[in-house]
This record gives structure tokens, C-alpha cells and sequence, in this order.
């Protein structure tokens, strides 16, 4: 299965690379890794939303968190996680922002996920409070 879907994306992507590489150590220590590569396109957390940045990172409790854009974005969604997978906080921007205050006032300290998404993108940033 994992094949035919390897297969089926370079089918699309005319200037993908595969690469696959294995290391078997001694008492099935090892690791096997493969490598999809599309053009010069980078699929990081930073190429989308032009650079997205989450300050401070971490936080104190009752501190406001900065999301900053490189550009200015459109329409975008944000949903905050806890580590169980549980949306705690939806927010809807229609008008075109830059920059976005998010208070975190209400949210207990640990670790949570910010879950971006527009018409054409989709991103995650994690982020800690600490008990203040």
C-alpha cells in the first residue's frame, strides 16, 4: 500500500526525488528512512503563512501570546489544542491581519498546539504556559 502511494505521488510531481535509506545494528536495533523531495519546495511550519512566529514562547500565565504574519492574511482560522487533541479555543478572522493578540488568561499551564488554517494552507505551532 505504502508503494502504490509513493508511486502515485511522483506520478504527479514530475521533479520529485525518492530516496531510501535502511541501517540494521545488532538485535533489531536499526532504522529505515525515505526521503520524498518535490522541486526546491521546503514544507516546513515557516514557509507557510510567510514565516508565521509565536511570541513569547514560553509564556507566563495571564501573558498574551503574538502571532505575527510576514505578510498580511486573509481569512484564516485558528484553533488552540491541549495535548489531548481537545479544541479549546476557535477563533474566525475575516478581515486581513498581520498580527493577532491571543490571550491566554483562561488556559492553565502546559503545552498546547495553534492550528492555522486558510482556504490554501494549513500549519501547527506548539507553545507553553508556565505557571507564573
Amino acid at each position: 500500500m505504502k508503494q502504490i502511494f509513493i508511486s502515485l505521488i511522483l506520478v504527479f510531481c514530475a521533479s520529485a526525488s525518492w530516496a531510501q535509506e535502511s541501517y540494521r545494528g545488532g538485535e533489531g536495533d536499526g532504522y529505515d528512512r525515505a526521503t520524498l523531495t518535490v522541486g526546491q519546495t521546503s514544507l516546513t511550519p515557516e514557509s507557510f503563512f510567510g514565516g508565521a512566529e509565536l511570541y513569547p514562547n514560553p509564556l507566563l500565565s495571564g501573558q498574551d501570546l503574538i502571532l505575527s504574519f510576514g505578510q498580511p492574511v486573509k481569512h484564516l482560522k485558528l484553533d488552540i489544542l491541549d495535548t489531548t487533541g481537545r479544541i479549546l479555543v476557535s477563533e474566525e478572522k475575516i478581515s486581513t491581519v498581520q498580527d493577532i493578540r491571543i490571550e491566554s488568561g483562561t488556559l492553565p499551564p502546559g503545552m498546547y498546539l495553534l492550528q492555522l488554517s486558510s482556504s490554501d494552507q494549513m500549519t501547527s505551532l506548539s507553545f507553553i504556559i508556565l505557571d507564573s
